[in-house]
């Protein structure tokens, strides 16, 4: 569970990042961003093709607890 879910959002604005991550998940198609904010809070941003498409996905957590499955406090201790 996330505490902030964006579906295609026209715009937002994130403050005080103290760390970003850029990945390309399928080239042409999908890339993903982290972003790990001062305050502690954690961002992912996904920009992928459906159905030809651009969709954008934003999802923030207060926590690394709860963080999506797949990813632990462990990822991120070489930030």
């Amino acid at each position: 569970m996330t505490d902030k879910e964006l579906y295609n959002p026209d715009e937002f604005l994130l403050d005080n990042i103290k760390s970003y991550h850029y990945e390309v998940m399928d080239e042409g198609h999908h890339v993903w961003m982290a972003f790990y904010l001062a305050d502690g809070k954690t961002g992912h941003l996904n920009i992928f093709l459906n159905n030809g498409k651009i969709n954008t996905r934003y999802e923030e957590w207060e926590t690394l607890d709860k963080l999506p499955q797949g990813h632990t406090r462990k990822d991120l201790d070489i930030l």
